[in-house]
């Protein structure tokens, strides 16, 4: 079982709620974004997301998220700026938490695009790759 892991839903910066996400290519608990209208290349809105390490956890140094998959590079990550999103980096690039991550939540938002030769489907092709060091507490 991981150590850290991704929430979405109701997330508050500090709490400790929200929704496990799917893990280990599983789609019970998926990100979920759109539908998208891809004669437009519509933008979603933002999403708010959680990180957090189990109660006997702590991250040291960087942590890392990455869209991996077919469409990663339709995906943008960005930090929390006063539960707001902060500079979205470019789309399929890699978002650096550098603060300790503990058993309480930390945001970051992610946002997906579609272009103009996307077909109509439910694309469940990307996954968030997290790579943390941790320490017991």
């Amino acid at each position: 079982m991981a150590d850290i892991h991704v929430y979405k839903g109701n997330v508050t910066s500090g709490g400790v709620d929200g929704t496990l996400v799917s893990e280990g290519g599983l789609q019970t608990s998926p990100i979920e974004i759109g539908p998208l209208d891809q004669s437009i290349g519509e933008v979603s809105d933002s999403v708010k997301l959680a990180i957090r390490c189990s109660l006997e956890n702590v991250t040291i140094g960087d942590v890392t998220i990455t869209p991996l998959g077919t469409t990663s590079s339709k995906w943008a990550l960005a930090l929390d700026d006063n539960n707001s999103p902060g500079a979205f980096k470019g789309y399929g690039e890699t978002l650096t938490i550098s603060s300790a991550i503990n058993s309480t939540n930390t945001i970051f938002w992610v946002k997906a695009k579609s272009d103009i030769f996307d077909e109509k489907e439910n694309d469940t092709s990307v996954s968030f790759s997290v790579q943390a060091k941790l320490r017991k507490v």
